[in-house]
């Protein structure tokens, strides 16, 4: 095959050779550019492979602090949550002790009351017990 090319090339005119020719070559640059574009291609793919891993790492480090900061919240609301229930039972007792004390007074009250009403009825309200007052002028 390369045998009749040359020998039609030349038979062929001296500018058509030189055509032929230029355009074997352009042909050949042609194919070995696009052989090593397919590399820059792939290392271009490469280099993206890079970066998006780069970028998930970055994404998983703040993810696994974003889950030690949940972590550390969850563990704060555990206390919280004690120091409310703690809160809540020392308010139930001081309302019970309010109740009773509540209680206690007013039975205290009642019968300061009742010792009241007893003691008036022993008092002579009408004033006839009661010396004359001499007023001088």
């Amino acid at each position: 095959m390369v045998y009749l090319l040359t020998n039609q090339l030349l038979s062929m005119d001296k500018v058509l050779k030189i055509a032929v020719i230029i355009l074997c070559a352009l042909l050949l640059v042609s194919l070995l550019k696009g052989l090593f574009k397919g590399d820059d291609n792939l290392e271009g793919a490469i280099k993206n492979i890079k970066v998006s891993q780069q970028k998930i790492d970055s994404s998983l480090l703040i993810i696994n602090t974003a889950r030690n900061q949940i972590d550390s919240i969850q563990g704060s609301m555990e206390v919280f949550k004690h120091y409310v229930n703690d809160i809540q039972g020392r308010v139930e007792i001081l309302d019970l002790q309010n109740r009773v004390s509540m209680r206690q007074y007013q039975k205290y009250k009642d019968s300061l009351q009742n010792r009241l009403k007893e003691l008036y009825t022993t008092i002579d309200t009408t004033a006839d017990q009661l010396p004359d007052i001499v007023i001088a002028n």
